[in-house]
């Protein structure tokens, strides 16, 4: 098994994603700017999303996981830090 370590831009991308589908929308446009393109490729290579038009992407099963796990330990985080204020 080979263990991949995502960057804070995929991360992000990873987040955005998990809003946009939650908020009812089909797939995450990317666009050419901002090297979000370069990011999207990045996961589709790491299997997390796959491209369904030419600027739009939509979560892999794994993808979408990861996706969860990732929002779930944010705010755990965030809730750990308000009770530690």
């Amino acid at each position: 098994m080979m263990v991949h370590s995502l960057s804070a831009p995929q991360r992000r991308m990873l987040l955005e994603m998990l809003v946009s589908e939650r908020a009812g929308e089909h797939a995450l446009r990317v666009g050419r700017y901002m090297d979000r393109e370069h990011i999207a490729n990045s996961l589709c290579r790491l299997l997390m999303v796959d491209w369904v038009t030419e600027q739009e992407i939509i979560f892999t099963e794994q993808g979408r996981t990861l996706a969860e796990h990732l929002a779930d330990w944010v705010v755990d985080r965030t809730a750990y830090a308000a009770r530690a204020c």
